[in-house]
């Protein structure tokens, strides 16, 4: 699967195919682990997946949040903030 994925000739395309199989990959072991997904929220650069722990008695949920540091929503310039320091 990982090599038909670097055969994308666009990089944003390759990105966010990887990006679905990180997704799918972490939806699928944690079903097997007892964990359902009972939420999903995905914005322009950030993708949040929560789960249910099934019988736990502690916790009731927990929330995995894949970030995207590249792409069009990142700048490799520091901010004008950060430049007067």
């Amino acid at each position: 699967m990982l090599s038909m994925i670097n055969k994308f000739k666009n990089s944003a395309e390759e990105r966010e195919s990887k990006d679905e199989a990180l997704i799918g990959e972490m939806v699928f072991t944690m079903a097997h682990l007892g964990c359902p997904v009972i939420g999903i929220k995905s914005g322009a650069d950030l993708q949040y997946v929560r789960f249910k722990p099934v019988n736990d008695p502690v916790l009731y949920s927990f929330t995995i949040v894949l970030d995207r540091k590249t792409g069009t929503a990142c700048s490799s310039r520091p901010s004008s903030a950060a430049r007067r320091r």
